[in-house]
Protein backbone atom coordinates (compact mmCIF):
# COMPACT_ATOMS: atom_id res chain seq x y z
CA UNK A 1 0.00 0.00 0.00
CA UNK A 2 1.40 3.52 -1.36
CA UNK A 3 0.68 6.49 0.79
CA UNK A 4 -0.50 8.45 -2.19
CA UNK A 5 -3.03 5.32 -2.83
CA UNK A 6 -4.16 5.09 0.93
CA UNK A 7 -4.54 8.91 0.32
CA UNK A 8 -6.61 9.22 -2.46
CA UNK A 9 -9.47 6.32 -0.60
CA UNK A 10 -9.63 8.05 2.77
CA UNK A 11 -12.94 10.18 3.09
CA UNK A 12 -12.07 13.51 2.47
CA UNK A 13 -8.63 13.09 1.12
CA UNK A 14 -9.13 12.07 -2.04
CA UNK A 15 -8.14 15.06 -4.31
CA UNK A 16 -5.53 16.08 -1.38
CA UNK A 17 -2.03 14.38 -1.74
CA UNK A 18 0.85 16.54 -2.83
CA UNK A 19 4.19 16.13 -3.75
CA UNK A 20 7.32 16.15 -1.50
CA UNK A 21 6.06 19.60 1.26
CA UNK A 22 3.87 20.86 -1.02
CA UNK A 23 0.72 20.57 0.96
CA UNK A 24 2.32 22.74 3.59
CA UNK A 25 1.71 26.48 3.83
CA UNK A 26 4.90 28.36 2.93
CA UNK A 27 5.04 29.37 6.87
CA UNK A 28 4.96 26.02 8.05
CA UNK A 29 7.41 24.28 5.16
CA UNK A 30 9.94 26.77 6.73
CA UNK A 31 9.74 25.24 9.76
CA UNK A 32 10.65 21.80 8.43
CA UNK A 33 14.85 20.92 7.41
CA UNK A 34 14.54 17.48 5.13
CA UNK A 35 18.32 15.83 4.80
CA UNK A 36 17.28 14.23 1.71
CA UNK A 37 14.24 15.65 -0.35
CA UNK A 38 13.55 12.27 -2.51
CA UNK A 39 12.80 10.44 0.54
CA UNK A 40 9.62 12.18 0.62
CA UNK A 41 6.84 9.89 -0.59
CA UNK A 42 4.70 13.42 -0.32
CA UNK A 43 2.04 15.26 2.15
CA UNK A 44 -1.66 16.33 3.24
CA UNK A 45 -2.75 18.80 4.22
CA UNK A 46 -5.62 17.59 7.07
CA UNK A 47 -6.70 21.11 8.47
CA UNK A 48 -7.51 22.07 5.06
CA UNK A 49 -9.33 19.07 3.27
CA UNK A 50 -10.80 18.22 6.21
CA UNK A 51 -12.07 21.61 8.24
CA UNK A 52 -15.43 21.51 5.86
CA UNK A 53 -18.79 20.80 6.66
CA UNK A 54 -19.63 18.71 9.82
CA UNK A 55 -15.98 19.18 10.62
CA UNK A 56 -15.96 23.02 11.24
CA UNK A 57 -15.67 22.97 15.05
CA UNK A 58 -13.35 19.86 15.10
CA UNK A 59 -9.60 20.79 16.71
CA UNK A 60 -8.44 18.94 13.07
CA UNK A 61 -4.97 17.68 13.11
CA UNK A 62 -2.24 20.01 10.52
CA UNK A 63 -0.33 17.61 8.08
CA UNK A 64 0.86 14.44 7.39
CA UNK A 65 4.15 13.58 5.72
CA UNK A 66 5.34 10.74 4.25
CA UNK A 67 8.94 9.56 4.05
CA UNK A 68 9.88 6.02 2.49
CA UNK A 69 11.81 3.96 4.30
CA UNK A 70 13.78 0.53 3.69
CA UNK A 71 10.64 -1.38 5.56
CA UNK A 72 7.79 1.01 3.59
CA UNK A 73 6.48 4.05 4.78
CA UNK A 74 6.47 6.22 7.90
CA UNK A 75 4.17 8.97 8.48
CA UNK A 76 4.80 12.44 9.91
CA UNK A 77 1.57 13.45 11.66
CA UNK A 78 2.67 17.25 11.91
CA UNK A 79 1.14 20.13 14.25
CA UNK A 80 2.47 23.57 13.85
CA UNK A 81 0.52 25.33 17.20
CA UNK A 82 1.51 28.10 19.59
CA UNK A 83 3.25 26.36 22.58
CA UNK A 84 2.90 29.42 25.23
CA UNK A 85 0.45 29.37 27.90
CA UNK A 86 -0.67 26.72 29.69
CA UNK A 87 -3.85 26.03 27.90
CA UNK A 88 -1.97 25.21 25.07
CA UNK A 89 -1.39 21.61 26.01
CA UNK A 90 -4.95 21.12 26.70
CA UNK A 91 -5.76 22.28 23.09
CA UNK A 92 -2.45 19.86 22.00
CA UNK A 93 -4.23 16.95 24.13
CA UNK A 94 -7.52 17.26 21.87
CA UNK A 95 -6.45 17.69 18.54
CA UNK A 96 -4.41 14.55 19.68
CA UNK A 97 -7.57 12.56 20.29
CA UNK A 98 -9.18 13.65 17.31
CA UNK A 99 -6.37 12.40 15.30
CA UNK A 100 -6.72 9.10 17.38
CA UNK A 101 -10.52 8.77 17.24
CA UNK A 102 -10.16 9.95 13.22
CA UNK A 103 -7.51 7.17 12.45
CA UNK A 104 -9.52 4.83 13.94
CA UNK A 105 -12.54 5.59 11.78
CA UNK A 106 -11.70 7.49 8.46
CA UNK A 107 -8.48 7.36 8.34
CA UNK A 108 -7.85 3.29 9.00
CA UNK A 109 -5.79 3.11 5.53
CA UNK A 110 -3.51 5.70 7.21
CA UNK A 111 -3.23 4.16 10.23
CA UNK A 112 -1.09 0.96 9.69
CA UNK A 113 2.45 2.79 8.79
CA UNK A 114 4.39 3.31 11.42
CA UNK A 115 4.67 7.01 12.52
CA UNK A 116 5.61 9.99 14.50
CA UNK A 117 3.66 12.35 15.96
CA UNK A 118 5.36 15.89 16.37
CA UNK A 119 3.88 19.45 17.77
CA UNK A 120 6.24 22.22 15.86
CA UNK A 121 5.61 25.67 17.97
CA UNK A 122 4.98 28.82 15.49
CA UNK A 123 5.98 31.21 18.22
CA UNK A 124 8.40 31.55 21.05
CA UNK A 125 8.23 29.05 23.38
CA UNK A 126 8.37 29.08 27.27
CA UNK A 127 8.62 25.35 27.63
CA UNK A 128 11.67 23.30 27.86
CA UNK A 129 11.16 19.91 25.89
CA UNK A 130 11.47 18.49 29.78
CA UNK A 131 8.74 20.51 31.38
CA UNK A 132 5.96 17.90 33.63
CA UNK A 133 2.84 18.97 30.75
CA UNK A 134 4.88 18.05 27.58
CA UNK A 135 6.00 14.84 29.14
CA UNK A 136 2.31 14.06 29.56
CA UNK A 137 1.71 14.43 25.70
CA UNK A 138 5.29 12.13 25.49
CA UNK A 139 3.63 9.40 27.19
CA UNK A 140 0.76 9.83 24.57
CA UNK A 141 2.88 9.50 21.42
CA UNK A 142 3.41 13.22 21.35
CA UNK A 143 6.72 14.86 20.89
CA UNK A 144 7.01 18.75 21.17
CA UNK A 145 10.21 19.50 18.86
CA UNK A 146 10.30 23.48 19.16
CA UNK A 147 10.42 26.03 16.43
CA UNK A 148 11.80 23.45 13.88
CA UNK A 149 11.46 19.78 12.95
CA UNK A 150 14.60 18.05 11.47
CA UNK A 151 12.91 15.09 9.60
CA UNK A 152 15.21 12.37 9.17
Amino acid sequence: MGFRKDVSETPGLKAAYRQGLQALKGVDRKRITVNDPASLAGSVDLDSSLRQGERSGEPVWDYVIAIKERAGERLDWVEVHPAHGSGKVAEMEKKLEWLFQWLETDGIKLNRAPRKIIWISSGRSPMRRGAPQLRRLAIKGLAFVGAHYHLK
